[in-house]
């Protein structure tokens, strides 16, 4: 039972932050943040749907048709309840926000982050708060502090959950250890320490918790001026300026030139900017789509009972090609450990005894073919093939000495 409870308070952790920046959103363009509230509590069985969706569902075909239900769900709700079509947009686009999250966890095999309550999401509802006050949204205000104290106290509660699980499992050879009274405790007395300081929190806006700050942090800038005031020189003059007249302090202004020169200039560095321009667009739609593919994979890769990646034993030849495709390959261009110098001296001394002769190197070549092309003395070419295979195949690192050696024959 509380393992269903501390996920349903996860989903209310994730609908405040979404509800923040809903609010936050409504705040700033038509000051009507506890109406955006209400709007928002739609958001609270998207995130249950996309949590179900994320468990069950065992392919992208599955997760996809989910999404798809889910936002024909939402297209018929705000049609029904005659919301205006920026009401319906906004809506729209925090809901593929949640879905998409949901989809990264699910393909990445991690926590989605709107289900993994952490501190850091205190300073959002702290920048929300301070929006709320610059607006004069008082709603605003007083759930930003709400949503900070629940944040404050859900996370000590996973996070003692999580501690006492590790605890009783390194000590659970102990036959006498009182389990149940200990969590029984434990869980008391974080509930009274935390329930405290997010009942604070919470209540900030009704005590005036935050005017006191901010009275305070005047009346501290007050005596820092008067401090610092007799640090000031007393025969400090001030020179007064009329206000019909001006201090000319700029420079001559430079006449205009219509040059040539200047204008192909132009012309080429706005050419030279669009082009930029373009190939970090081509880069980034690159990278997503790169990015999408691997969790498409990733998906699709298949979980037993129990959440362990089950491994797919049957191998075809183009699973095998895909896998080949995928191996990244060894860089060695910024590696200096002497294994990777030796390494790299190796192909350049290949290189350049087939360069001087004129013939092409066989990509099936061994290192022994490949060196009968090398003009070396027979022991040196023994000590050349033995540096380089101990750098390249063995598991012990080669010396400085043994690369020095090398880098001499």
């Amino acid at each position: 039972m509380r393992k269903y409870v501390i996920h349903g308070m996860k989903l209310v952790y994730g609908f405040l932050i979404l509800s923040g920046f809903y609010c936050l959103v409504y705040s700033m363009i038509l000051r009507q943040s506890q109406t955006a509230f209400l709007y928002s509590l739609l958001f609270l069985p998207v995130l249950l749907a996309c949590s179900i969706a994320m468990r069950k569902a065992g392919s992208v075909v599955k997760y996809v048709c989910f999404a798809i239900v889910i936002l024909a769900v939402m297209v018929m709700i705000y049609r029904a309840l005659h919301f205006s079509v920026m009401d319906i947009n906004i809506g729209l686009v925090v809901t593929v926000f949640s879905v998409f999250w949901y989809f990264h966890a699910r393909a990445s095999r991690q926590k989605c982050w709107l289900e993994s309550p952490t501190y850091w999401f205190l300073l959002f509802f702290i920048i929300v708060c301070i929006a709320g006050r610059y607006y004069e949204d008082l709603f605003l205000v007083k759930l930003s502090c709400f949503a900070a104290g629940y944040t404050y106290l859900l996370v000590n509660i996973v996070r003692n959950d999580d501690e006492m699980k590790g605890i009783f499992r390194d000590f659970s050879s102990m036959n006498r250890l009182p389990v149940q009274r200990m969590k029984r405790n434990n869980n008391r007395i974080m509930l009274v320490l935390s329930g405290i300081t997010a009942a604070a929190m919470a209540a900030a806006p009704y005590l005036k918790l935050d005017q006191l700050i901010i009275w305070l942090t005047k009346l501290a800038r007050k005596l820092l001026i008067f401090v610092f005031s007799f640090f000031q020189s007393g025969n400090t003059e001030t020179v007064e300026i009329p206000a019909n007249e001006k201090m000319d302090l700029m420079f001559p202004e430079v006449p205009e030139q219509d040059s040539i020169f200047m204008k192909i200039l132009d012309m080429i560095l706005e050419y030279v900017g669009e082009i930029l321009v373009g190939i970090l667009l081509l880069a980034a739609a690159y990278l997503i789509v790169k990015r999408l593919i691997q969790l498409y994979r990733q998906f699709n890769q298949g979980l037993d009972e129990n959440g362990d990646m089950v491994e797919d034993l049957r191998v075809t030849t183009k699973t095998t090609e895909r896998v080949k495709e995928q191996q990244e390959k060894e860089n060695l261009f910024f590696n200096m450990s002497p294994a990777a110098r030796i390494r790299k001296h190796f192909k350049g001394q290949i290189q350049k005894a087939y360069r001087m002769k004129g013939e092409e190197i066989r990509k099936s070549g061994t290192p022994e073919e490949l060196e009968q092309q090398l003009t070396m003395s027979p022991e040196d070419k023994l000590r050349f093939h033995s540096y380089y295979e101990k750098a390249r195949y063995s598991h012990e690192t080669c010396t400085r000495e043994e690369m020095q050696e090398m880098l001499k024959l």
